[in-house]
């Protein structure tokens, strides 16, 4: 960490001040007293009612149980009564121990500005108890900067990422631990914030596991980041199978509840690794690898199960033509998808009753493959001539 340089960003701090006096001002004091809480309800009505220039005095009446009550709930509070108290009878009180509980504190409360702006204030004061605390100054400089955030989890996860740290070492350095809500958040949004190099060199298991905990928003934060920087060739199959299964095939990015709210090149990227890995599950591996080569250009891949046997007719849609496939192999048709529509495309879906042979009709085919000894180089130059638009 020490190779690093920081930059303090005091405009923040005195944001929060800002809100601070404004939020804890005129507010009516409210306690639900029980059981259970009632030596802290006690403590919190007692500085509630002590005078601010009294509060030296009641800061060297309490115990030490009532100064940790103290913390734990000035981490926590929403500041019914004036937090400046509170800070000045921690301050007043401050012990070396309190420097990691004050950290602590701050991990399962990192969203509550106004402790943060408190806690800094503690960092300032008794910078020295905080640098043997991280063993470095470098790091308490850093710490200050990054707590300050509007999005804490996200600057943390981006910093890791870019500067290819390891999760745990840097917990470690910064005495996070997982268990608390700063840790456990870390590592749950990590995979919506980091960058291709680190989704490559990560298990893709981890990610999954992470993925997994994801609600709806957070899903398509991770889809948009993950499929919009990885390669298409190095999308992770379990990654994506949880994607489509969890969520469907992206058949309608405007009508669809869900991909409708993914941008329009990651939703054709999902497309497109469904329909490639659709051929790869039904096609055989000759005729997979001559169709994959136009996956950017195929619309729809639909497979239409036939007779007792459940052998399956394969209809490949691009813009202006249609490839029919079968099963078992047998010549393959090219239409063009206006000729297929009117004659075919009311009985291309498994309502259908009709045979393999409906489907042969070489008198309006543009084009019949028969696979049969280099049939690849005959059906790439019909393939590349239909895409330039040569139908002759």
């Amino acid at each position: 960490m020490s190779t690093y340089e920081f930059v303090y960003i005091p405009h923040k701090l005195l944001e929060i001040k800002n809100r601070i006096i404004s939020n804890s001002s005129n507010k009516a004091i409210v306690f639900e007293k029980n059981n259970d809480e009632e030596e802290k309800v006690m403590l919190l009505q007692k500085i509630d009612k002590t005078p601010f220039k009294d509060i030296r005095d009641l800061a060297f009446t309490l115990k030490n149980r009532e100064l940790y009550l103290l913390i734990h709930y000035f981490a926590a509070a929403d500041f019914n009564i004036d937090p400046n108290k509170f800070y000045e009878i921690i301050r007043l009180r401050f012990k070396k121990k309190f420097a990691a509980l004050l950290w602590e504190q701050y991990q399962n409360n990192y969203y509550n500005k106004m402790y943060v702006y408190y806690f800094t204030k503690f960092c300032n004061e008794f910078k020295e108890v905080f640098v043997e605390l991280f063993k470095d100054e470098k790091i308490l400089q850093f710490i200050k900067v990054m707590i300050v955030n509007d999005d804490v989890i996200k600057s943390i996860c981006v910093h890791i990422s870019k500067t290819k740290l390891n999760i745990d070492k840097f917990f470690n350095t910064l005495k996070i631990s997982e268990k608390l809500k700063l840790g456990m958040n870390i590592k749950k949004y990590f995979y919506l914030y980091c960058d291709k190099e680190t989704y490559m060199s990560s298990d893709p298991q981890v990610i999954l596991n992470a993925v997994k905990m994801y609600n709806q928003n957070e899903l398509l934060r991770f889809i948009e980041n993950y499929v919009g920087n990885i390669p298409f060739s190095e999308l992770n199959y379990d990654i994506m199978e949880y994607i489509l299964e969890s969520k469907n095939i992206p058949e309608s990015r405007e009508k669809d509840f869900f991909w409708k709210d993914v941008s329009e090149p990651v939703w054709s990227k999902c497309r497109k690794w469904f329909l490639d890995n659709l051929m790869k599950k039904h096609l055989d591996g000759p005729r997979y690898n001559f169709w994959a080569n136009y996956i950017d250009y195929i619309k729809n891949f639909v497979v239409v199960k036939k007779n007792n046997r459940n052998q399956a007719i394969y209809f490949i849609y691009f813009d202006e033509f249609v490839v029919v496939e079968f099963e078992p192999i047998g010549a393959a048709y090219i239409y063009r998808t206006d000729v297929f529509k009117r004659r075919f495309g009311a009985f291309a879906s498994e309502d259908s009753s009709k045979s393999n042979s409906f489907f042969k009709d070489e008198s309006i085919a543009i084009a019949r493959i028969i696979h049969g000894g280099r049939w690849e180089f005959r059906a790439y130059n019909i393939v590349r001539q239909l895409l330039k638009g040569d139908w002759n």
